[in-house]
């Protein structure tokens, strides 16, 4: 018994070397991106160290892809004061298999969001659970079903609140990884080229607040 206990003792110690770092518990993977086309220049991916300057007449688009099992949500309140659900495109989306791997360019195809010349704040709440979020959905689905403003109120505060709960992540790891910023804007026999997407890797939830001034313009 001593040799046996001894001879797994070696073989956890080997694994755990080569396996990498070691996230404990539930964790969560995916790849986030916003592209921005601006008025004279390349496709940028945009970092958001700190709040993006944007233009009216720039063009946005958002890249998701997913690893393992996450559940991941993306919501815009923007500077009109609206609340759009972004990803995913309803509640009743994780009702089936999600593949590992799956990825969406938002908007679909070669189409781009275009930014109106209203200033101020558009802001993004990025979610991602080891678990699906039920009341969430549910009251998202309420309100898209109903447009009722004091919904909407109860569910930006319910969204802030579990993006505050899961900004705290206390290990987590963004590493740059290249992507296709989608297809080109015009015909072209080539391909479009590969601009800078962010993988994330946390233990538990992880969330995010992105935000975008619009200087109008």
């Amino acid at each position: 018994m001593t040799v046996i206990r001894g001879f797994l003792a070696i073989l956890f110690f080997l694994l755990t070397i080569l396996s990498g770092p070691v996230f404990g518990g539930e964790s969560v993977s995916f790849t986030w991106a916003f592209f921005l086309k601006p008025k004279v220049g390349q496709v940028k991916s945009m970092a958001f160290d700190t709040p993006e300057m944007v233009e009216g007449g720039e063009l946005l688009r958002i890249y998701l892809e997913l690893h393992k099992r996450s559940f991941l949500y993306v919501y815009l309140f923007d500077a009109r004061k609206d609340l759009y659900l972004v990803f995913p495109a309803s509640g009743s989306f994780y009702n089936g298999d999600v593949p590992v791997g799956y990825k969406t360019y938002i908007p679909s195809g070669r189409e781009w969001f275009s930014l109106d010349n209203l200033k101020g704040t558009e802001r993004f709440y990025l979610l991602a659970s080891t678990k699906r979020l039920i009341e969430l959905e549910k009251m998202t689905d309420r309100f898209l079903a109903t447009a009722d403003q004091t919904l909407k109120l109860k569910l930006l505060k319910m969204i802030e609140k579990i993006a505050g709960d899961f900004s705290g992540t206390p290990e987590y790891e963004v590493d740059p990884v290249p992507v296709h910023q989608g297809e080109w804007l015009n015909t072209s026999a080539f391909p479009p080229p590969r601009v800078s997407a962010h993988k994330v890797k946390a233990t538990g939830n992880y969330g995010m607040i992105l935000d975008m001034i619009n200087n109008g313009k």
